[in-house]
């Protein structure tokens, strides 16, 4: 299970030590400010493709997702990304 206020705090910190503001965040990876601040509370725990643009443009190793997420949880999020782009695709073609 995710500590989601240790993951939080992690993600908190690089911000600040990469000098972004919550702002300038949400607007690059298309969040609103009050959910980055709630992730990086913990308060509320997110998805993981928003983990992993997080992860992206603070430019983290992505074997370090592995110190907040299992493997299956990792995989799981995998399938369920690739399941809606899939449908995407799909619907895309139908039009």
């Amino acid at each position: 299970m995710v500590n989601f206020v240790e993951l939080g705090n992690f993600l908190y910190k690089r911000r600040c030590m990469l000098k972004y503001t919550q702002e300038e965040v949400a607007a690059i990876i298309n969040i609103s400010d009050r959910t980055l601040r709630n992730i990086e509370y913990g308060t509320t725990g997110t998805d993981l493709e928003t983990i992993l643009m997080l992860w992206d443009l603070y430019d983290l190793p992505a074997e370090d997702l592995f110190l907040y997420y299992s493997r299956d949880e990792i995989m799981d999020e995998m399938k369920k990304l690739y399941q809606n782009i899939k449908k995407q695709k799909i619907s895309a073609s139908e039009k």
